[in-house]
């Protein structure tokens, strides 16, 4: 017979299997839900891309059947030879423009405020700044459409690039922010005692300090105009129209080209999907410097 001390040890083994039995069963558990909820978000994601371009690749007949089809380019074709292309043009002036304006103000415009918070005219602009950020862009663009069409800049590419500026400038602002907050103060007062001019100490220190942030907030400003809408929609016509309103013509009263619109789509969206790939990394290291700085 077992002794008590042997009936002692053997249990607490038994006792001691079951928990890691319990352990593996739970690492198992926790590694499926975490695949499940990582499939279900990619799905989610990528679905919707994925029967867009299906949809693009149907004939005419087929766009609404649910069974097999033979693809084809014809819906490519009907794009190529609209008028889509030349605004596709049109959005990469318009857009790139506005993106180079924003960023030549917002760069010294944020430096400004983040390093003389303690003047009552910076923290006004600061708050301005956040308030313009949280307003809906309909409040802007009636104001804007008055005063642009009083100017005559209405239908013109300055005047888009003014207008994405205005919606694009809080944005880069508010980014930038955090990355000249995260360049060390030491520095730039040693620069200082050097004989280095306060434009010497932010053209040579802190936008080389703040690269990575600057390059994210470049990249969130031109993404976030590439696609936008309700303003190209009022302030454009027929010689500045950009892609996404150059969509709508696809859209007939009577009927709507969906395998062109489609095609359309995903031409719009091919360059946002290769611009992320592109910069991705630059993108999410701009995002992270700070965090990583302020370890």
């Amino acid at each position: 017979m077992l002794s008590a001390s042997s009936l002692g040890d053997v249990r607490r083994q038994q006792a001691l299997r079951q928990r890691r039995r319990q352990r593996v069963w739970r690492q198992v558990l926790m590694r499926t839900l975490r695949f499940l909820v990582t499939a279900a978000l990619l799905l989610f994601i990528v679905g919707p891309l994925i029967w867009l371009l299906l949809l693009s690749l149907k004939p005419s007949e087929s766009i609404f059947s649910a069974g097999p089809f033979s693809p084809t380019l014809a819906n490519y074709v009907a794009v190529v030879e609209s008028s889509f292309f030349e605004s596709l043009w049109h959005s990469v002036l318009i857009d790139g423009g506005a993106t180079l304006l924003t960023m030549v103000v917002a760069l010294p415009a944020a430096y400004a405020i983040v390093r003389q918070l303690q003047h009552p005219f910076f923290r006004l602009m600061l708050t301005y700044n956040l308030a313009v950020r949280v307003l809906p862009g309909l409040i802007l663009l009636v104001p804007l459409f008055v005063i642009f069409r009083r100017l005559e800049l209405l239908n013109t590419f300055p005047g888009m690039m003014l207008a994405y500026q205005v919606i694009g400038l809080p944005i880069a602002m508010t980014s930038l922010f955090g990355f000249f907050a995260e360049v060390p103060r030491a520095i730039e007062e040693a620069a200082i005692v050097d004989g280095a001019s306060r434009l010497q100490v932010f053209w040579h220190i802190s936008l080389p300090l703040a690269r990575q942030g600057i390059v994210a907030t470049t990249i969130l400003v031109f993404m976030m105009t590439w696609t936008e809408f309700l303003f190209a929609l009022v302030l454009t016509g027929n010689e500045t129209v950009t892609a996404p309103v150059a969509i709508l013509d696809f859209i007939k009263y009577a009927n709507v080209d969906w395998g062109s619109l489609a095609a359309a789509t995903v031409v719009l969206l091919l360059p946002s999907i290769a611009f992320g790939f592109a910069t991705g990394r630059a993108f999410i290291r701009g995002l992270t410097a700070g965090a990583i700085q302020g370890e």
